[in-house]
């Protein structure tokens, strides 16, 4: 298939979903008969993805971004609700030292709806661009690989790109597209937030950057507007990645990414959940906000009218909250930023376990 040609790894993620579904005979039963959303998180992109939507990046993980989507697609996600249905581009781009033009002849940038697609990213190039092992990102990829934005439409061959180009040469390409959505049961509002494709690189030692962003300008305007024109009784915001508990830790786990201090919750982002709160706060309605990533469970009341559910990973280690939840208490107060909230109940590892006594627990 072309997708095989311009992007060759994605094979190895379909692999990983027929294995899992053909080894888990459980789950594959479960996906048999239960019909099922889904929102992507770093496991099913690649593990501790930051900055795919960071122009100028240059990183193995951010831009192994649409390749691991469209597998997600082809396998879980074409059934979610999605606010915006175009598929993502793959192509191969033609780059001159110093131009800020990519050049794809068998394109026709005119007649893609740029407001239904993310940023473009340059494809890394090796065999092993999307290994969650973090010896591999020492590894270089193609020169040219990097998180661009698109500046402008110069031709149906052409578009302007930002940065320039660092060196002559053709590379696979591609242009992300939305994954978000929204759904209704009943009286209640679902939204699916993509916390993954548009976010900032996050900074851990100034997570107040006024310009950083979880979910990009497009994707925040389409929630704030949607919950505004909403008449369902409650709202439910379905994140990803936690809101309200830093994930600063591995686990134990040896797979760190060296070039970047670890947060993937929203306590890097502080400005925009800020922002957030305050609006779901001065609704006539309450939010709840379900969410994930970290491998422990737990209920916050974040002010009277927002509240935060988090589900882990039933069968994957859990976290020490001491060492990788920003030292959170099992309960109680608990201040992680410039917003105080309390843990009404939460499931908790004590650090002094051993990592393997954490993996596949049982009582």
């Amino acid at each position: 298939p072309r997708i095989v040609q311009k992007a060759p790894t994605v094979v190895g993620v379909w692999e990983n979903y027929k294995t899992y579904l053909a080894r888990g005979r459980n789950l594959s039963e479960w996906h048999r008969h239960v019909p099922s959303f889904y929102t992507a998180d770093d496991h099913e992109l690649v593990n501790d993805i930051y900055g795919a939507g960071e122009t100028g990046y240059v990183n193995r993980r951010a831009v192994f971004r649409d390749i691991a989507t469209k597998a997600w697609f082809d396998y879980l996600a074409w059934a979610n609700p999605v606010q915006h249905n175009a598929s993502a581009w793959f192509g191969t781009g033609e780059f001159k030292q110093g131009s800020d033009v990519l050049e794809d002849t068998e394109a026709n940038f005119t007649q893609l709806n740029y407001k239904d697609l993310s940023n473009l990213h340059v494809h890394w190039g090796t065999p092993t661009a999307g290994v969650p092992d973090a010896k591999l990102d020492a590894e270089k990829g193609d020169p040219n690989s990097a998180v661009y934005e698109i500046v402008e439409v110069l031709s149906p061959t052409k578009v302007r790109i930002k940065p320039t180009a660092k060196a002559n040469g053709s590379a696979s390409y591609s242009i992300g597209r939305r994954c978000y959505g929204k759904f209704s049961v009943s009286n209640c509002d679902f939204f699916l937030l993509d916390t993954r494709s548009h976010r900032n690189l996050h900074n851990v030692d100034h997570p107040d950057n006024p310009k950083a962003t979880m979910l990009g300008k497009q994707q925040l305007a389409w929630l704030k507007n949607g919950i505004k024109k909403s008449k369902a009784d409650f709202i439910f915001i379905v994140s990803s990645v936690n809101f309200m508990v830093p994930h600063v830790g591995s686990g134990g786990g040896d797979d760190k990414q060296a070039t970047i201090k670890k947060d993937d919750a929203w306590t890097v982002f502080l400005k925009e959940r800020e922002e957030l709160i305050e609006f779901w706060d001065g609704l006539d309605k309450g939010v709840f906000v379900l969410t994930g990533d970290l491998h422990n469970s737990f209920a916050i009341k974040i002010t009277d009218n927002v509240y935060e559910f988090a589900s882990g990973p039933h069968n994957s280690i859990n976290h020490a909250p001491m060492k990788d939840e920003g030292g959170r208490p099992s309960n109680g107060r608990f201040k992680y930023g410039p917003r105080a909230c309390d843990i009404r109940w939460s499931s908790y590892a004590m650090e002094d376990i051993p990592r393997a006594n954490r993996t596949f627990p049982h009582y």
